[in-house]
């Protein structure tokens, strides 16, 4: 995990980017019976190290939830979307999910304004998501 991290969430120029205390077991295996789903393991190594993330993956911003209020933000946020669990947001008009519908789960981005059909795949583990993040300028939109 310090691998990926030190690669892939390093603080650029003025974004200094924020870790938070780790996840317990307990309150990840709360949240999975909550949702009914067993988080991707690359997913919950990531909340074991940081519950949450605020900053930069190279110019992408990124924020990523904290187990405690995934569930109550998937079911306002995403709930015309019962096959997504909210991770997170780049800030702007996308969010971060997972999509439960198949095996392995996706995660990627889900505009706000949507249907299923606009989901975005970024990859089947976290790590793979946070690269193309990292990775993918189409993914960069400049919105000023």
């Amino acid at each position: 995990m310090n691998e990926f991290i030190t690669k892939f969430f390093q603080s650029t120029g003025d974004c200094q980017n924020e870790f938070f205390s780790p996840a317990t077991e307990d309150s990840i295996v709360e949240l999975e019976g909550h949702l009914n789903i067993h988080l991707p393991k690359s997913y919950r190594d990531f909340l074991l190290h940081s519950n949450g993330f605020e900053g930069s993956i190279n110019d992408f911003f990124v924020s990523l939830e904290p187990v405690e209020t995934i569930l109550a933000t998937t079911e306002v946020t995403c709930k015309y979307f019962p096959w997504a669990v909210y991770i997170g947001t780049n800030g702007n008009l996308e969010m971060f999910v997972i999509d439960k519908r198949k095996q392995p789960y996706q995660f990627g981005l889900l505009p706000y304004i949507a249907d299923d059909n606009d989901f975005i795949p970024l990859g089947d583990t976290f790590e793979k998501f946070i690269n193309r993040l990292y990775n993918d300028t189409a993914l960069k939109r400049n919105y000023d």
